[in-house]
């Protein structure tokens, strides 16, 4: 009970994690994943992920993803497609403990085809069917879901292994309820776990769109979705303040940007506009009109005839630095290659360094190969360039053509036992005379089963200790594909203990079978033939089944050149397999078959076998298998535990605590359950399905007081300043429980202010608007008054410098305190 306990638990939590990374990757990227394919197993490069066109913003429709269509009848639903899949787990980061359920299966996934583009997502176009185990809709909307994730549980009805294997079949909709959560339809059905379904599943029918979403093809970059503008300080009313201040941080090897751009798809283009830029403490500043001014008017920057800008000297005074030429340099150690047609920069590419003469280096697996600087790479990233070269060795012991001739297939078709079948292929296998020479399998990327990686030392000499070798793996692999140095945890990489025990037990071409019949190398690890290939046939049997005794065979070759033992091709028949060897014999037994499939009835409904006596009559080589009275003894009704199936919460603004049959809850008021019933005892007998165990309808079981919740957090109020003040006033009002029956809010007074920050609302003068000189005669307001509002309104202000002497500056008009200087 313990054990199925964990599992029903492991199952449970890997179907929450998957419907919430999904959930937080719609929150990130605006649309929901496409699912993985399902034909696609441990080792493709596609295994995990999402099969998403991002060009068409669509799901690639392929043998691993079903496609079924919505019944949602909305005219706004364009594209009634769902996609059906498994659970996309490397898009979703998810941590290896969630990918599969408890019973080692995956994850399946369906998801409405509106919603995988952010384009076209919105958030009531969800297109799947939810319904209970009565085909009632348990949505707001019918057909609106957005996504299904799912377990098909214990049973693994319709599931797809971990490897993708097929595990149990779908079954008929029409008597068992789960099987619309398999059988590739637009419907899916969510109920508790009872007669027969205990499949586990979550999904999603409506949710907001986060408005700051992080771009997929750049996860540094954060955009507002589907919005034509972006407006910094309004005020409550929707007007926008005079006056924002916005800092733009800088992180490490990035620059504090501003891109403006006149459209969503041209970047190249738009407008800034600024009086003034400044450096960070606002110590140097100039006016665009220095630059970018009319001449006419003595601004802008102009050099002399033949001379170049080369740099912005002075920005008040509009002093540049001009000259008659212009350097352009590549990095150190790197050379010119020419210009780029698409930009006009120069480009530039790291020079080679010295490569390593050709030298004869003993590979891996003893061969002496002549290496040469063949490829210049840069395998870490890190930005260091060398020459690699390669050494591909390996020995191999080949079947001569024809050997595998019209004669023994004439032997195989008169073979009368398995003995004889046997004993031609043990002959073709032991006979030397069978095979060519045995020896180099060559020294190219196609026919060696070892390649060695040298680099070659700065100074220009090889290093002669391989930096890493690789395996062939199976005959179709290329090793010419693979960069100089490959991961270090691929299958294909040779393991120190590996390289250590080269060679293994020798090998005798004289004697082919002394290395075991299964062709792995004995030694330190026994399971490949990384350094020598010998090709076999073997014969491969099963049994005939059907009532037929005897086996089934097929004869099968193992090629050279390959490391794997397992990779075989059919040589006999051209297909299937031969059943000569079947044959129908008289014969009595007994079949035990769970009570559960023989009455058709759930699995925690009974356990237990039945016992079918049978007897097999043959009439030639047909047989006939005809049953008698099954015995239903060992089908007994189980005890099961009467779990909590549903809650009902306390009112808003209250809450409690309490503890029933072990479990603590907080915040409910009543608790409901179901009754297991068996109908002939706890253990009793099922000799038919009427007397099957069932759970009964839902009652109350349990209520408990709810009292007002002090711990709900104070309620935020703001106020705006008083006139000819900028600013706000932030009040924080606890909840009191005091209030009514259930507690409140109690009016705002004085007593709840946590923040004012109005100020009064001052002419302030821009630092750089001095005017040259003084002047006689003052302005209508002086620097660092009270103004009327704090509208941003600018005009000149005055600041007395003398008798009949003032200053005259630039003021504008905001909240902050009085300027004293």
């Amino acid at each position: 009970m313990y054990k199925r306990s964990k599992l029903v638990k492991e199952t449970q939590d890997a179907v929450t994690e998957a419907h919430s990374a999904i959930d937080n990757f719609r929150t990130l990227f605006g649309r929901y994943p496409c699912p993985a394919r399902i034909d696609r197993v441990p080792g493709d490069a596609d295994y995990g992920f999402e099969d998403y066109d991002a060009a068409t913003g669509t799901c690639n429709v392929s043998a691993g993803i079903t496609v079924a269509n919505s019944a949602n009848t909305d005219p706004a639903l364009t594209d009634k497609r769902i996609y059906i899949g498994t659970l996309p787990f490397r898009q979703l980061n998810i941590a290896d403990i969630y990918v599969h359920d408890g019973y080692n299966n995956r994850i399946a996934y369906a998801v409405s085809g509106m919603m995988v583009d952010a384009n076209t997502y919105e958030d009531n176009l969800g297109a799947i069917t939810i319904e209970d185990r009565n085909n009632s809709n348990l949505l707001r909307l019918p057909h609106t879901a957005h996504f299904v994730v799912y377990s098909s549980g214990e049973d693994s009805q319709g599931a797809v292994s971990k490897l993708g294997g097929a595990i149990g079949a779908c079954p008929n909709p029409a008597t068992e309820v789960q099987g619309h959560n398999c059988n590739g339809d637009e419907k899916f059905v969510y109920a508790t776990t009872q007669n027969g379904y205990d499949d586990v599943l979550r999904y999603t029918s409506a949710d907001r769109v986060d408005q700051w979403q992080i771009a997929e093809n750049d996860t540094t970059n954060i955009h507002l979705r589907r919005s034509s503008g972006l407006v910094a300080g309004l005020s409550a009313s929707g007007t926008p303040d005079t006056s924002v201040v916005m800092d733009v941080k800088s992180i490490p090897n990035y620059e504090g940007r501003i891109n403006a751009a006149a459209s969503a798809t041209n970047t190249d283009e738009g407008n800034i506009y600024v009086d003034r830029v400044c450096n960070a403490d606002k110590s140097k500043c100039f006016k665009p009109s220095y630059i970018g001014g009319k001449r006419a008017d003595g601004q802008g920057v102009e050099c002399p005839a033949g001379q170049y800008l080369t740099k912005f000297v002075d920005g008040e005074t509009g002093t540049i630095g001009c000259t008659d030429t212009v350097e352009l340099r590549c990095p150190a150690g790197a050379l010119m290659k020419g210009i780029d047609p698409a930009t006009g920069a120069m480009r530039c590419e790291l020079s080679p360094g010295s490569a390593c003469p050709a030298q004869a280096i003993p590979g891996t697996c003893g061969d002496t190969r002549t290496v040469i600087s063949d490829t210049y790479a840069d395998p870490d990233n890190d930005g260091n360039f060398n020459w690699y070269g390669f050494a591909y060795t390996g020995k191999c012991h080949k079947f001569n053509p024809g050997t595998f001739s019209t004669a023994v297939v004439s032997a195989l078709n008169a073979a009368v036992d398995m003995s004889e079948v046997n004993t031609i292929i043990d002959g073709i296998n032991a006979d030397v005379n069978a095979r060519g020479a045995y020896g180099d399998c060559g020294s190219t990327s196609a026919d060696a089963l070892v390649r060695d990686t040298f680099e070659c030392r700065t100074d220009g000499t090889w290093d002669t200790t391989p930096i890493q070798s690789i395996e062939r793996g199976n005959v179709e692999t290329d090793m010419s594909s693979f960069n100089p140095v490959i991961s270090s945890n691929s299958s294909y990489v040779l393991s120190p203990n590996e390289v250590t025990h080269i060679p293994w037990t020798a090998y005798d071409p004289n004697n082919p079978m002394a290395i075991n019949n299964l062709n792995k190398q004995t030694g330190a690890n026994g399971t490949d033939h990384d350094c020598f290939c010998r090709e076999d046939y073997i014969v491969q049997t099963k049994a005939c089944g059907n009532s037929l005794g005897g086996f089934k065979f097929r004869v099968m070759h193992h090629p050279c050149p390959q490391t794997s033992h397992y990779t075989l091709k059919q040589v006999y028949p051209n297909s299937g397999w031969d059943d000569s060897q079947c044959t129908c014999s008289p014969h009595s037994g007994t079949e035990t078959q769970a009570c559960r499939h023989y009455f058709g009835i759930p699995q925690n409904s009974v356990s237990g076998n039945v016992s079918k006596p049978y007897n097999v009559t043959c009439n030639g080589n047909n047989p006939t298998k005809t049953y008698g009275t099954v015995d239903t003894s060992n089908c007994v009704c189980p005890s099961q535990t009467t779990p909590i199936m549903s809650q009902d919460a306390c009112p808003a603004g209250t809450t409690n605590t309490f503890v029933y049959n072990g479990i603590t809850y907080t915040g409910v008021k009543e608790l409901y359950q179901q009754n297991w019933i068996c109908p002939t005892g706890i253990g009793g007998n099922v000799a038919s399905a009427a007397d099957k165990g069932y759970y009964d309808t839902i009652t109350s079981v349990h209520t408990e007081p709810c009292t007002c919740d002090a711990t709900i957090p104070p309620k935020v109020e703001s106020e705006n300043c008083a006139a000819g003040e900028s600013g706000q006033k932030i009040y924080h009002i606890p909840w009191d429980c005091n209030l009514g029956t259930t507690g409140g809010y109690p009016p705002r007074d004085p007593s709840h202010l946590v923040s004012d920050t109005c100020s009064q609302c001052r002419w302030h003068a821009d630092p750089m608007s001095k005017q040259p000189g003084t002047s006689s005669v003052g302005t209508l307001y002086e620097k660092g008054s009270a103004c009327p509002s704090c509208s941003g309104l600018s005009a000149a202000c005055h600041e007395t410098a003398g008798e009949d002497s003032f200053d005259i500056w630039t003021c504008t008009c905001y909240g902050a305190p009085p300027v004293t200087n």
